[in-house]
């Protein structure tokens, strides 16, 4: 009966060992767990912090473009009721432009004549380019 009693304790201090081995693993592994925990409420709260920042920011941001887009309806109106109703209302204006290219040897020049009347009469700018 010794001998059996012997042989059990023998074979179950191998087991007995482990789980002690185990024990101590789980209790790192909680500890870790509890500081990932703490981190991660730590970053929620950085997050939360950040994001009630901005907020205010982002509504000035939001008020500056609304009064931005006010300012220019207002400025469109006005154009709008100014071309139907102003001073000028029903104005038409008709006419020709007439651009020419025109090179002179003489005078060592080239280009386009255009509204390029100067005091001088010349063939280079007597009626070409008119408006």
């Amino acid at each position: 009966m010794k001998k059996l009693l012997i042989s059990a304790l023998i074979a179950g201090l191998p087991g007995v060992a482990m789980a002690d081995a185990k024990g101590d693993e789980i209790a790192k592994l909680k500890a870790q767990l509890e500081a990932l925990q703490a981190q991660m409420q730590q970053l929620q709260q950085a997050v939360n912090a950040a994001t009630a920042a901005k907020a205010p920011e982002a509504d000035d941001a939001n008020a500056e473009l609304k009064q931005r887009v006010a300012g220019m309806e207002m400025k469109v109106d006005k154009l709008t009721t100014d071309a139907s109703e102003g001073p000028i209302a029903g104005l038409s204006i008709t006419g020709y432009m007439d651009p020419t290219y025109v090179a002179s040897r003489l005078g060592k020049s080239a280009g386009f004549q255009f509204v390029n009347h100067s005091n001088q009469y010349a063939y280079t700018n007597s009626t070409f380019g008119d408006v």
